[in-house]
């Protein structure tokens, strides 16, 4: 049976996709906005290609057959933080 492919959106640190890798799916490819999320992201899952960028500006996805998309972490999201 063919391994199942994951891609990652708001990836964050990676928490997710260490999930989904542990029970045996491959996440080929990740994007988040954060640097210092994305060096540890990469510490974490080395394998996975990981793109910095606002993810309204990347116009191709590649295929997969899962779509993991992760919510901000409250205590460290800027909106957390903001007074409205």
């Amino acid at each position: 049976m063919p391994k199942l492919t994951a891609i990652s959106l708001f990836s964050g640190c990676g928490g997710f996709d260490y999930g989904a890798s542990l029970s045996g799916i491959d996440v080929i490819w990740a994007n988040d906005i954060d640097h210092v999320a994305a060096s540890a992201y990469r510490s974490l899952l080395p394998g996975t290609e990981f793109v910095i960028a606002d993810v309204r500006t990347i116009k191709l996805f590649p295929f997969a057959d899962i779509l993991i998309g992760c919510y901000p972490c409250t205590g460290f999201s800027i909106a957390a933080r903001r007074k409205w």
